[in-house]
């Protein structure tokens, strides 16, 4: 990512997939906003010269902090919007 970058984006959109993950697990629902929340974070990342391999491990790090590990299903929604959203066109 270049040294220009807007932490100030990055943190609001990671502060965002965070709260949208720690609410969609809590009462198993909000997917719709998860999967907004997600597709902004990888639009923030790739929009400052992320790599899809640096994004995809930025998104990792976001789900393994803001939910249990035994939430597997809720993860792999994460990862697969995240993929999805940033090979978008």
């Amino acid at each position: 990512m270049s040294e220009e970058r807007d932490d100030t984006a990055v943190d609001a959109a990671r502060l965002g997939f965070t709260e949208a993950l720690v609410r969609s697990q809590k009462v198993h629902a909000h997917y719709e906003e998860l999967d907004a929340a997600v597709s902004h974070y990888c639009r923030v990342l790739k929009g400052q010269g992320c790599t899809p391999e640096r994004a995809l491990v930025n998104a990792k790090r976001v789900i393994a902090e803001a939910i249990d590990d035994h939430d597997r299903p809720l993860a792999e929604r994460a990862v697969t919007t995240c993929i999805k959203e940033y090979f978008r066109t």
